[in-house]
């Protein structure tokens, strides 16, 4: 099986060049995984950072707004504009509509935050510009859009310095925006080979419900799985890389891949279900500002 997907790997993926179906009328569509693709630099943590943020208390409500403006906020100004009304639409739907999806993010990301995601998401939305909140929501006017195509359709800028201007003017008419969050650590080849086939199941059951994660890392309880054996990493990797490159144009580009395959890439737990042991045919894969891959593994929750 090894040789076959590292040969023939394009054949397992379900393809996702066709677009997806476009909205009706006066209907925004939503998908939760843009709950994710919001928090940008927080989805791709170093070991430093991971260990740094989990032990941080965030119960007021000023070290979240703090956190939002140094961490989330450089993201968002970086999405099109586009991209930016999708995420805003979709932080809506998922905070009025009570969907578990909302709670789906800090464990399926891996994101080490000691805060409700609905709390979070609130003060995001305050804070976010673009489009006001809505007054009223209304179920009609949202659709979960579930097709793999619409899941990859949020864009932003690679440049560390540039962006789409998602606020007012300065006083001299120039555009500026906020600085990317300066980071603490390194990216090690490791970070790669958490997920990696043939490791215990024991160390992943511990992952999902302590947060220690199978090199030794303490973050919070995660989604924890393992590649499936006979899949070629080596070509799992390029597979997203060539993906990225041929979704890449001057000067906007995908910092978040989803693909699903035809047949069980992994398996694993999700946080703080060690009993149940899921199979996993989906792929994340999450590239730095830098244009590096640095995540790379299954998914159980889509």
């Amino acid at each position: 099986m090894a040789g076959l997907f590292k040969r023939s790997w394009e054949k397992f993926v379900d393809w996702m060049d066709l677009p997806p179906p476009k909205p009706k009328p006066g209907v925004a569509d939503v998908h939760w995984e843009f709950l994710g693709d919001i928090l940008g630099e927080l989805t791709c943590l170093t070991d430093r950072e991971t260990a740094l943020f989990a032990q941080t208390d965030f119960s007021s409500t000023e070290k979240i707004r703090e956190l939002v403006n140094q961490w989330v906020l450089p993201t968002f100004e970086r999405f099109t504009p586009t991209s930016q009304t999708r995420i805003l639409h979709t932080i809506d739907f998922y905070l009025a509509s009570g969907s578990p999806k909302l709670d789906w993010v800090f464990p399926s990301f891996g994101i080490p935050l000691n805060i409700p995601p609905y709390r979070l998401f609130t003060i995001i939305r305050e804070i976010l510009p673009v489009i006001p909140t809505p007054k009223r929501f209304d179920t009609a006017k949202y659709h979960e859009n579930t097709h793999q195509s619409f899941s990859n359709t949020l864009f932003s800028k690679w440049e560390n310095h540039g962006g789409f201007y998602a606020g007012c003017p300065d006083s001299d008419d120039t555009k500026t925006f906020t600085p990317m969050p300066r980071r603490k650590g390194l990216f090690l080849p490791c970070n790669l080979e958490r997920h990696r086939a043939g490791q215990d199941l024991s160390l992943f059951r511990t992952w999902c419900e302590t947060g220690m994660a199978p090199d030794g890392v303490q973050g919070l309880p995660m989604d924890a799985i393992r590649w499936r054996k006979g899949i070629d990493i080596e070509s799992m990797h390029n597979l997203g890389m060539d993906r990225f490159m041929r979704q890449y144009s001057q000067p906007v580009g995908v910092k978040r891949l989803t693909m699903r395959f035809k047949q069980a890439v992994g398996e694993g737990y999700m946080a703080g279900n060690p009993d149940r042991l899921i199979e996993a045919f989906h792929v994340r894969f999450i590239i730095d500002r830098l244009g590096f891959l640095v995540r790379c593994y299954p998914l159980i929750r889509i």
